[in-house]
């Protein structure tokens, strides 16, 4: 693991997290809820945010990890 490569997930998350609090007072929590693919961004921006978490870092919710490089 690379030294920033937290710290790039952890911006990233933030970023999402930012996006996702404006949607959802943009729209209304009704009206953001409504549709199939905010459920999903909503489900990704709970499971990174669980993510960058210390305990629950390397843990099975890797696999909502913001990939930052290939």
């Amino acid at each position: 693991m690379y030294p920033y490569d937290f710290f790039s997930q952890v911006g990233f998350t933030v970023f999402l997290n930012l996006e996702t609090f404006f949607k959802i007072w943009c729209l209304g929590f009704h009206g953001y809820y409504k549709q199939s693919i905010h459920k999903f961004e909503l489900l990704l921006a709970i499971g990174t945010t669980l993510h960058i978490l210390p305990g629950l870092y390397l843990s099975g919710l890797a696999y909502f990890q913001v990939r930052t490089r290939y």
